[in-house]
């Protein structure tokens, strides 16, 4: 008859054991890390030896049990820990791996019946879980040490980031994947929110940059403000509008020259040869509210002429006063300009000295939306439209300002003229001609 071999617990060393070597404190454990799965192994190695009576049997189990020290391994979240038993002795032999959550109440783990057990991926709520394997065939059984589970956080660095005028930035800062939670040291020991981590936008620092005129030289620029911090330009105080330089710089005006000297600054003009023939200037100086004075040149050659073009505010002024002067000379008195053939036009011929002009008698009216009126013939602008009332039939002729005819008809009573764009026309009706602004 066979004998029977007990299981008697002893770690095999990889050399002739001595005593020490042959009932050491504890198993090691062995990392066998591959990618990102370390396999942890606790082996508790297991002896055969002879069959003895019951008796003899257990005192030789009591006497050979070496006392085992709990290990601790360590793995990251998300990881599985593998754990692993090697056991001598007469087959057959039977595995049972057991958990536990607070080291003292031990439950087997269903179906991890084999020498090896890997755990399903950790979280951090399994940290300090200990596992222990017991091991048995028909003589004995053995259960080996346990070994303690360390589960840390899988963090991953985040670099600090300074804020901006817009953007915010964050302290350094660790954040585990598998937790989602938030920690401000490498070993994750002190867990903070993501409130936390985040430093808030600086927001701009404005500096006022004052308007400037251009000069013949230099270029002028409207207001605008800086931020200091990122030097960004905005149109308003609350850098609410972002702009570039070019819109806000002004550009010279560039010299102006009449004679040989610049009108503006005087500067003398490098190319400037004398001129056997005279020539005048056209100076243009108080003009009323109400209208707009330009000149068909600003410098005239002796014997020469000029225009003089009055654009009307018909909308909102009335003309009944209204008169355009000239004087030839400084010192000359002013004598009235009358209006040439065409409306708002006012020639000068013969010029032989300088030219002097102003403008004076247009009184704003009470109606904005400005009405003319000669002998029952009203010509209005209202809501957009423009308006023409004749007592009787009348060939009606509208002229934009650019010399376009829009419209060519006759017409009695009150019309109305839509679709027209915003500007100056010209209105005849039969043989009087009225100029109003559309608005």
């Amino acid at each position: 008859m066979t004998k029977s071999k007990a299981i008697v617990p002893m770690i095999i060393p990889p050399t002739a054991p001595t005593p020490k070597e042959l009932f050491p404190l504890a198993p090691t454990p062995e990392a066998n890390i591959k990618g990102n799965r370390p396999n942890i192994m606790v082996r508790a190695v297991i002896r055969i030896g002879r069959k003895r009576t019951p008796a003899a049997e257990m005192a030789a189990c009591e006497s050979d049990m070496p006392s085992f020290l709990r290990s601790v391994v360590e793995v990251k979240e998300n990881e599985t820990a593998t754990f692993t038993v090697e056991a001598t002795g007469s087959e057959p032999l039977s595995y049972q791996w057991q958990e536990s959550k607070n080291g003292s109440s031990w439950t087997d783990i269903t179906g991890e019946t084999n020498a090896t057990y890997t755990t399903e991926k950790t979280t951090m709520d399994m940290n300090g879980y200990q596992y222990r394997c017991v091991v048995k065939n028909n003589v004995n059984e053995v259960t080996s040490n346990a070994a303690i589970l360390t589960v840390k956080h899988n963090l991953v660095k985040v670099e600090a980031k300074a804020p901006t005028c817009t953007e915010p930035g964050n302290i350094e800062y660790w954040y585990c994947k598998g937790c989602d939670k938030y920690f401000s040291d490498a070993e994750g020991k002190s867990e903070i929110n993501l409130a936390q981590t985040v430093i808030n936008a600086t927001g701009h620092k404005l500096t006022k940059t004052e308007a400037k005129e251009p000069t013949c030289t230099e270029a002028g620029n409207k207001e605008y403000w800086t931020c200091e911090s990122c030097g960004s330009l905005f149109r308003d105080e609350v850098g609410s509008a972002e702009i570039k330089l070019e819109d806000v710089v002004i550009p010279a005006t560039g010299h102006h020259y009449v004679n040989g000297y610049c009108t503006e600054c005087g500067h003398r003009d490098p190319d400037y040869r004398p001129d056997p023939i005279s020539y005048y200037n056209i100076y243009v100086e108080d003009v009323c509210d109400g209208v707009e004075v330009s000149t068909s040149k600003q410098v005239v050659r002796e014997g020469g002429s000029i225009t003089v073009y009055v654009e009307k505010d018909t909308a909102n002024y009335t003309f009944d006063n209204f008169k355009v002067y000239y004087k030839e000379g400084y010192y000359d008195s002013w004598d009235e300009l009358k209006e040439g053939t065409q409306p708002g036009e006012y020639p000068i011929k013969n010029i032989w000295t300088h030219i002097y002009i102003k403008a004076e008698g247009a009184e704003e009216k009470e109606d904005p939306t400005g009405i003319e009126s000669i002998e029952g013939v009203k010509v209005y602008t209202k809501d957009g439209s423009l308006y023409v009332q004749t007592p009787q039939r009348e060939q009606v002729i509208i002229v934009s300002m650019s010399g376009a005819v829009v419209k060519n008809e006759e017409q009695i009573g009150l019309k109305q003229y839509h679709g027209l764009q915003p500007g100056i026309y010209i209105v005849r009706v039969g043989d009087k001609a009225y100029k109003v602004r559309l608005n």
